[in-house]
């Protein structure tokens, strides 16, 4: 199967489910495989690749359903190994089962901490000592892309606002893609 074919099975199904649309640029889901998991694009640069998923394979998706004025939004990492989709403790890919066993870390985390009374900059705070503890070495120069998305909202108020680009380094000036 190809990543073409994941995507349309994945829009049908929202759409039989419910949905009437997809709110992220008309893309119900973006699918990724192998070392296309690091790839961070933008809706409107999104193109779903025709490539096969392999006998062993990574694969993220990442759902945008949308229902009159409410949004979905539902990402998952899928393993494949010996071309069956596995459970996270059958995951022999040790660099793969270690990611997976993060997340689940930090969303571990995040139960633990967070009540009604934790503020937003609380809980930002806590889960960034949480992944510092970790630690990630790596310079912002060392990779092609990066995000920067920040989910906000004012005090008070019951909106929220949600601005994400994707940025990189051209001759050590930050762009936006």
């Amino acid at each position: 199967m190809n990543l073409l074919e994941v995507r349309k099975m994945c829009e049908d199904k929202m759409l039989e489910l419910g949905a009437g649309s997809f709110w992220y640029w008309d893309v119900g889901a973006f699918v990724f495989a192998g070392d296309e998991t690091t790839v961070s694009v933008s809706g409107t640069q999104y193109v779903t690749s025709d490539r096969l998923i392999a006998r062993n394979d990574i694969i993220r998706i990442d759902l945008s359903p949308q229902n009159e004025d409410t949004w979905g939004d539902f990402a998952r990492t899928l393993i494949v190994q010996n071309g069956t989709v596995v459970d996270q403790e059958q995951v022999a890919n040790v660099e793969w089962r270690a990611g997976l066993e993060m997340e689940d870390f930090l969303y571990e985390e995040l139960f633990r901490f967070a009540t009604p009374q934790t503020t937003f900059e609380e809980l930002y705070y806590h889960m960034n000592r949480v992944i510092e503890e970790k630690g990630n070495k790596s310079l912002l120069g060392e990779v092609k892309y990066f995000t920067f998305e920040p989910h906000i909202s004012v005090p008070g108020s019951k909106f929220g606002y949600k601005k994400e680009n994707i940025y990189y380094f051209e001759n050590e000036n930050l762009m936006e893609l």
